[in-house]
């Protein structure tokens, strides 16, 4: 066995080392012993221990080294040189090779620990294709930045950059770009310089963007000199596929005119290619601005996830937001599969219902219907599965309902109603179970409808890292 081992041809022993390489964060490695087992298991450190050949064979190709996935919880200022130190090895092996890398610490580092750890990486941005950086210090956010250099960053194909830590890039032009960059993950608390990257990186496919509050005042603007006003949709991403917007979370409680990151996405932006688009709306500006990109942009959606958080207003604008929700989703007839969450205190989503039964007008290709976390009368579920469901021109396929709540009657008490969670439900469950209020649902399963009810909510979208 020995002997056939030694014996691999080359080529064929390099596309085995490189197939067994870790794509995805391992868990967290927060004792010695976790260390220990990681750097003798994961390859290519086990290639390496194999045996003499394998040893050469693995530290002479460069390649091998490329790919960095560690994720540490040893906040210790020994623990933290001797984190450094393997990472300074890996990356030094890798010589030239164009480096994937993806970093996660725990939040009880210090963050010159942390710089001390990816203070390599700073160094190398030349060599950057796929980087992602999970840095959570718990100290104030003003110490903990990172620079980088955008002639640096002509490999880098995908970023991720975790909200705790403000990076700040320069450049000596404002009319370099970076074709090559087609993912960008930033978790941000301000929208300064985000605009920039859009500006930056012309043939991007995905876009994630999560808000957060911002901590210890306003951060400067570091990259004024890119920062320029923008007539609206000025910049263009033609190749954008999907864009995903985190929950925005702002200092105080959610206000009709609040500020966020995703109104300056869409009011700046233009996307006529994409085909996937998850955003949270916590305000009438935001809904008026989705609804002024989808126009703009008329992109051929396939995948819609909508989340409308609830904000300080009088009961008429919240009609208001309806309407302009409604009139959003009319734009995107190209729509597969929609998720439709309300969580909006004690208002009932009537008119976006009322759209939703209106099979020919309102999303005629709707294949798939996710409603979440919405408290309605049973009636209500019905008339809009029961339309699309009974349309002459039936495309519908599947329902999930998630944390939702249906009213009934009460039995003998006028203008009273019980609220009833809808009970669990998979695709092979009995449709007998289901209760009499849900009659016409026990039908519909009969004739070949996946109907789902879950109290949480399952993963919609792949998360990037």
């Amino acid at each position: 066995m020995a002997t056939s081992i030694v014996n691999i041809h080359p080529d064929i022993l390099d596309s085995m080392f490189k197939f067994s390489l870790p794509t995805s964060l391992p868990k967290p490695i927060s004792s010695h012993a976790e260390a220990a087992t990681f750097f003798s298991s994961t390859s290519p450190y086990n290639l390496a221990l194999t045996c003499r050949n394998w040893r050469e064979f693995a530290l002479s190709s460069h390649s091998l080294w490329s790919s960095i996935f560690f994720s540490f919880d040893l906040p210790s200022s020994e623990d933290s040189i001797a984190s450094r130190r393997a990472l300074e090895r890996h990356v030094k092996r890798s010589e030239k090779a164009p480096l994937t890398c993806f970093i996660k610490l725990s939040s009880w580092y210090k963050w010159s620990d942390v710089f001390g750890i990816i203070s390599c990486l700073l160094e190398c941005q030349k060599r950057w294709r796929r980087v992602g950086l999970y840095l959570g210090p718990r100290e104030a956010a003003l110490e903990s930045n990172i620079s980088l250099m955008i002639e640096d960053l002509k490999l880098l194909k995908e970023l991720h950059i975790h909200n705790e830590v403000q990076h700040y890039f320069y450049t000596t032009s404002a009319d370099i770009r970076l074709p090559s960059l087609t993912h960008l993950k930033l978790e941000v608390r301000t929208s300064d310089g985000v605009l920039n990257w859009l500006r930056l990186a012309p043939n991007l496919q995905e876009l994630y963007f999560h808000n957060t509050p911002l901590m210890g005042g306003s951060q400067s603007d570091r990259t004024k000199s890119l920062a320029h006003p923008n007539p609206s949709g000025a910049i263009f991403l033609p190749a954008l596929r999907c864009l995903r917007t985190g929950v925005f979370i702002p200092n105080t409680t959610h206000d009709a005119s609040s500020p966020s990151l995703a109104v300056n996405i869409f009011v700046n932006t233009t996307c006529h290619a994409l085909t996937e688009l998850q955003v949270n709306l916590h305000s009438i500006k935001c809904d008026e601005a989705l609804l002024s990109f989808l126009r703009r942009s008329a992109p051929p959606l396939r995948t819609l996830i909508i989340d409308v958080q609830n904000c300080i207003l009088p009961l008429e604008p919240n009609v208001h937001r309806e309407r302009v929700l409604v009139d959003a989703i009319t734009l995107v007839p190209s729509v597969r599969s929609i998720s439709f969450e309300w969580n909006v205190d004690s208002y009932f989503p009537e008119v976006v219902f009322q759209a939703l039964s209106q099979t020919n007008s309102v999303l005629p290709a709707l294949e798939h219907l996710e409603l979440a976390f919405i408290d309605a009368p049973v009636e209500q579920f019905l008339d809009v599965i029961t339309a699309r469901w009974r349309s002459e021109r039936r495309t519908l396929k599947a329902v999930t309902l998630t944390g939702c709540i249906f009213q009934v009657p009460y039995p003998r008490i006028h203008l009273c109603r019980e609220c009833i969670r809808f009970q669990q439900f998979n695709c092979g469950d009995n449709p007998s179970e289901l209760p009499e209020s849900l009659n016409a649902l026990r039908e519909y399963i009969s004739g070949g409808l996946d109907y789902r009810a879950n109290y949480l909510r399952q993963n919609t979208t792949a998360d990037l890292a």
